[in-house]
């Protein structure tokens, strides 16, 4: 498969038109969720000089001083909690989901966003994830009954 590079400042990626969308009205920060639209909206989001959320991987270096976070999943951990269920002869089949409690999900801090988070957005994020760990703050899973909180 080939990948041509797409220039910055144009909306022919995906992520691009729907970052602009959301920058047009006033948003400061534009949170990706889908993986796949990740680099149109980091385009759109540093050339007008706002901050983009990326999900999966670390993506902060793509467009340094422009990616507030990276949230993370450690594909890895679940890899290998899956692998040592098989060689302790626990494993089922099924889905395996392992939360910030299990070291499957986090948030990035690096040398590429460190400017840009405050020791009271850290510390807010800290405490956020140390209440969810703890219990204190539930996330809702929407695969346990296919329905979102209002």
């Amino acid at each position: 498969m080939f990948i041509r590079p797409v220039p910055r400042g144009t909306t022919t990626i995906p992520g691009a038109e729907l970052a602009a969308t959301q920058i047009g009205p006033g948003a400061d920060v534009v949170l990706l969720l889908a993986g796949g639209t990740g680099i149109g909206i980091l385009h759109v989001t540093a050339d007008a000089g706002k901050l983009g959320i990326v999900s999966d991987a670390n993506q902060n270096g793509l467009h340094p001083e422009s990616v507030l976070t990276s949230m993370v999943k450690h594909v890895d951990a679940t890899a290998f909690e899956a692998f040592a269920a098989a060689r302790d002869g626990d494993w089922k089949r099924g889905i395996l989901s392992l939360g910030l409690a299990e070291g499957g999900v986090d948030w990035t801090l690096d040398d590429f966003n460190r400017d840009l988070i405050t020791p009271a957005m850290k510390d807010a994020a800290d405490a956020a994830r140390n209440d969810i760990i703890n219990g204190r703050f539930t996330v809702h899973d929407y695969m346990q009954d296919g329905t979102c909180p209002r």
